[in-house]
């Protein structure tokens, strides 16, 4: 648990400069682990909440379903990612948070987190930028479903899961893929049939395989212009801080 914490952690430190003694608090949080199959509901949407969800292992999403019957994943999270930060300043979720595989997480409550801030303002100033960051992914995601075709947003969500993940390693390398076809066309608004083909063009160009839960990339920059991915969008330029 500690160690997803520091990762946590780490990723506050990407974006606002943090001491030793915030990190350490951020690392010992309490919060009470839970372990959940795959399609396990974690928060309905709506729902008012009194803690906030950090993984700490396998992959969950955020699920809207604006007609009945029709799914649509906004956001996908990752180990060291906390999907519902906001709520601890609005504790009310914005759609159903769900696990997309097996995967384990940790409830932290909002009044630790209130108590952390209160305790160490700069940690205020860096949950606020960590949820700008999620903000900025967001919308990606928005200009992708109204930009790029079905082949460049199946890339582009690859793309974005290697560069997350850390694990873009020179032009080929494998990366941890557990998404299903389904997950992938609710996540780039297309149907299973879409994404099927999207994937064929994919791996008939040799830019990347999908198979048992691992994208196999072939060749890195060619996916990457597939996709018209930058990552300028998840990595900080720099880390700041505006309060001591």
């Amino acid at each position: 648990m500690q160690k997803t914490l520091s990762l946590f952690s780490q990723r506050l430190s990407i974006h606002s400069k943090l001491v030793d003694e915030e990190c350490e608090a951020v690392v010992n949080l309490p919060g009470r682990r839970e372990t959940l199959k795959a399609h396990a509901v974690i928060a309905e949407g709506n729902e008012h909440s009194a803690s906030t969800i950090l993984v700490l292992d396998g992959f969950c999403a955020r699920v809207e379903m604006p007609v009945e019957g029709r799914r649509q994943i906004t956001g996908i999270f990752i180990a060291g990612d906390m999907p519902d930060l906001g709520m601890v300043f609005r504790p009310q979720a914005g759609g159903t948070l769900e696990a997309m595989t097996q995967a384990a997480i940790l409830r932290i409550p909002h009044q630790d987190m209130r108590m952390l801030m209160k305790r160490f303002p700069a940690l205020t100033e860096a949950f606020a930028r960590q949820i700008a960051a999620d903000s900025a992914v967001a919308v990606e995601w928005l200009t992708s479903l109204g930009s790029r075709n079905g082949v460049g947003r199946v890339a582009h969500l690859v793309c974005e899961i290697a560069t997350r993940m850390g694990k873009v390693n020179g032009n080929v390398f494998s990366c941890p893929f557990p998404i299903k076809q389904q997950q992938v066309g609710e996540a780039c608004g297309l149907s299973t049939v879409h994404v099927n083909r999207s994937l064929m063009v994919l791996r008939k160009l040799e830019l990347v395989t999908i198979e048992k839960g691992v994208a196999q990339v072939r060749d890195w920059s060619g996916l990457m212009q597939a996709a018209d991915f930058t990552d300028d969008y998840l990595i900080a330029q720099a880390p700041l801080r505006y309060w001591n």
